[in-house]
């Protein structure tokens, strides 16, 4: 008995297709499992992105999106070879899930079933998807398939930008610590997939409004090499002010034929958490894709009927939609999630750029809370600084730090290690931070406050000490620090005075070391 297919493509889930784009083409999809406080999910058929972030917004409880196991991808490939000759699936990227692994396990039993990783993760795995599935179509034969999909592994590019790095902290993927750091300075990772792995490629700083320019400029910086077929920009709850200012910046960089806007699925939602997004696109190659539709708004997947009474479960718990089932509520994203003003009051060092103002202006679009009239003057005194903010705002990719790192590697007492681990193992970041700590000399403000007996701010300002040193490694100076902050919750302020010379000596002789080293 003939089969339907001579090819078939799967793929699992967390490509994060909407069903429109490849509902003629020889292309099925493989939920993953999501697992929220009130059960197990299929990916896309009974949960969509909207159940899942409205599960996320309770911190008690954390979502997880796992991928099946290998005797589920086993009943799936069966069900697969009975449509088709041959079937191709892919897979995100090994580092980042168990899919590929278990995957391959179950495809030892069938002749027929060759597995992919593709080291792409969301639209960039769709992307490559979509291409293939065309060729399959066009009754193109396994082995030229299977070189288009090794090619296009090295010419897709998917990258994001988080908003808050809050999920991420409880999904154990960044540490707390790293996030606090992030929130005091204004910075946001760019996460890109690099060896089969989600990692920091670039960090960029600043009002979310302003990072959202540079990341879009960023990567949409080469024209000439990009393919003009089609961008994914694929998000996490951003609202549709935010999503149509990004896509008429990529419209105005670059001549797409086509951007899609989707919902990201349970591999981004999970990881990242709302307000986060990406582009995803292809370098210049020979695969075309045939879209039977040349325009698309994020539309409801899966069972409708499913997926309508899980939402209304988690809504009716969680408030965050209204009695309208799947249709989208206004508040999903509240404009307070395109606002700064979150942030602890500590933050007082931001400079805001020319950039940030020209793009923080457009309120239509990124619903940007207006600065206070004394916020702005207080910028505006510190402009002497704006050069250095457009610096640290540059990407990973820039030429900023080459060196500066073995500098540093060479102080003594200066645990670069610990410090990259508090820095998601990004060095760019890591020297930013160690910028950030040498601002300003700490010690006059300690011998203030040792000279007047001031216990409370002298209390205060070592505890900074002691925290800042220990997010670059400088353990020692950091335990030194902690000593004198714990004898003057203790009231002894003798043990204080005692021990600020040397204290004070060895943030000194540390000061100086990393001046030179990152200057």
């Amino acid at each position: 008995m003939k089969k339907k297919y001579d090819i078939l493509i799967s793929v699992d889930s967390v490509c994060d297709l909407p069903r429109e784009l490849y509902l003629n083409l020889p292309l099925v999809i493989v939920p993953y499992v999501v697992i929220t406080k009130y059960g197990r999910f299929k990916d896309n058929i009974e949960i969509d992105s909207r159940g899942i972030l409205t599960s996320m917004e309770d911190p008690k409880y954390e979502v997880e999106a796992t991928s099946p196991l290998a005797h589920e991808y086993r009943q799936y490939f069966n069900e697969f070879s009975a449509m088709a000759e041959h079937v191709i699936h892919l897979n995100m990227g090994t580092h980042v899930g168990t899919g590929y692994t278990c995957a391959l396990e179950a495809a030892k039993v069938f002749d027929n079933v060759t597995i992919y990783d593709t080291g792409q993760i969301s639209s960039g795995i769709g992307l490559i998807a979509l291409k293939a599935a065309t060729m399959a179509r066009n009754k193109e034969s396994l082995e030229d398939i299977c070189n288009a999909i090794e090619e296009l592994i090295k010419l897709t590019s998917s990258s994001f930008i988080v908003r808050d790095l809050e999920h991420m902290v409880r999904g154990h993927r960044v540490s707390a610590r790293a996030k606090k750091i992030c929130e005091r300075l204004l910075l946001r990772p760019k996460l890109v997939m690099k060896d089969r792995a989600i990692k920091v490629g670039a960090v960029y700083y600043g009002k979310w409004a302003h990072v959202v320019d540079k990341y879009v400029k960023g990567c949409l910086k080469n024209p000439a090499s990009i393919d003009k077929e089609v961008l994914f920009i694929t998000h996490s709850g951003m609202t549709a002010s935010e999503l149509e200012y990004i896509k008429a910046m990529a419209e105005r960089l670059v001549k797409f034929e086509r951007i899609f806007i989707v919902n990201a699925g349970s591999a981004i939602s999970c990881n990242c958490g709302i307000g986060t997004f990406g582009l995803l696109f292809a370098k210049n190659n020979d695969y075309p894709i045939a879209f039977d539709v040349e325009d698309y708004s994020a539309a409801d997947v899966g069972d409708e009927e499913i997926l309508n009474e899980v939402n209304s479960i988690m809504a009716k718990e969680n408030r965050l939609y209204g009695d309208a089932g799947l249709e989208e509520s206004d508040d999903y994203t509240s404009s307070d999630l395109m606002d700064d003003d979150y942030y602890e009051d500590e933050i007082v060092d931001e400079v805001e750029t020319d950039d940030d103002k020209a793009v923080s202006d457009n309120k239509a679009s990124l619903e940007v809370k207006k600065e206070s009239k004394a916020e702005a003057d207080a910028d505006s005194q510190r402009s002497d600084d704006s050069e250095n903010a457009d610096e640290a705002s540059d990407s990973a990719d820039s030429s900023e730090g080459l060196g500066t790192i073995d500098k540093l590697k060479n102080i003594e007492g200066l645990e670069t290690d610990v410090g990259l681990k508090y820095c998601m193992g990004n060095e760019e970041f890591y020297i930013m931070v160690v910028k950030e700590y040498i601002k300003k000399d700490k010690s006059e403000t300690l011998d203030e406050c040792l000279k007047s007996e001031d216990v409370e701010n002298y209390r205060v300002a070592v505890h900074a000490l002691k925290s800042t040193s220990l997010n670059i490694g400088a353990k020692e100076l950091s335990e030194e620090a902690k000593a004198l902050e714990m004898a003057c919750k203790e009231g002894d302020f003798d043990t204080v005075k005692n021990g600020h010379e040397a204290l004070m000596s060895n943030y000194r002789a540390m000061y100086e070391s990393l001046t030179k080293a990152v200057n």
